[in-house]
């Protein structure tokens, strides 16, 4: 437990950091796409797991250079807090939404052999062929905007 002390009117007051909210436990079990062509190719920054949590769990060569970043900011026990209270803080629809998109943009990078390196921050020209190329006339306008902004948000 961390603890600290805070100076108040020339006395201490000690600060406990409240207990980190922690994710439910999910029986649910990952399972493979019915069609083979949907799988994606098996990479330890992108882990056979329940497609609801791609979002929380799937990591890239940019996501790992910007949390080593901020590590060297703030203590491990504040950015572990942040990643826990931004994922509890988002529905689980939504998280599934967003992680459905990581889902066909991994696929669509793995397809076109794009570097990893080169697939996130994702640059304008490939999220223009994923999106005309891949989910343009297969899925809807709102699904389309919902794969952007999960694409958007996916920095880790």
């Amino acid at each position: 437990m961390c603890r600290a002390c805070t100076a108040i009117s020339g006395g201490l007051v000690p600060f406990v950091l409240p207990p980190l909210p922690l994710p439910e436990p999910s029986t649910r079990q990952p399972r493979l796409p019915a069609n083979l062509h949907d799988c994606i190719v098996p990479d330890p920054l992108c882990p056979h797991i329940l497609a609801t949590d791609h979002f929380t769990h799937w990591l890239t060569p940019f996501g790992i250079a910007k949390l080593e970043q901020a590590f060297g900011l703030f203590p491990p026990h504040e950015m572990i807090r942040c990643c826990l209270i931004m994922a509890n803080n988002v529905l689980p629809s939504t998280l599934s939404n967003y992680s459905l998109g990581l889902t066909h943009f991994t696929k669509f990078c793995n397809d076109l052999k794009v570097p990893k390196e080169d697939c996130m921050p994702v640059s304008e020209s490939l999220l223009s062929m994923f999106i005309s190329n891949w989910a343009a006339g297969s899925v809807s306008k709102s699904t389309r905007k919902t794969w952007v902004k999960g694409l958007s948000m996916a920095y880790y």
